[in-house]
């Protein structure tokens, strides 16, 4: 069943947040076998206030995955790297069938 990584990122510095954190992630993410489903402005809320920034999707094949790549040593420098740039707020969801 897959599994969700929803995020909601406040970027300080988006420059620097592409090339230290954008590019060192994604062969990580590739590794545990995600696809990113969304990254776009999340203003576009229709009901409630949103955070600020931008909403990521990211999807899994399952949990396991999920908390594979979340926990992996390799990714662990960059969460605290993206928490010096940027505010967010993040999740793993089990999705549903």
């Amino acid at each position: 069943m897959s599994a969700y990584l929803v995020a909601f990122t406040d970027i300080r510095h988006e420059e620097v947040f592409q090339k230290e954190y954008v590019e060192k992630a994604l062969p990580i993410l590739e590794k545990h076998n995600a696809k990113v489903l969304c990254i776009a402005p999340s203003g576009n809320a229709k009901e409630g206030i949103f955070p600020p920034g931008e909403i990521v999707i990211i999807e899994f094949p399952n949990m396991s995955d999920a908390e594979a790549f979340y926990t992996d040593p390799e990714y662990q420098p960059l969460i605290k790297f993206r928490q010096t740039i940027c505010d967010s707020q993040l999740g793993l969801f089990q999705g549903i069938e």
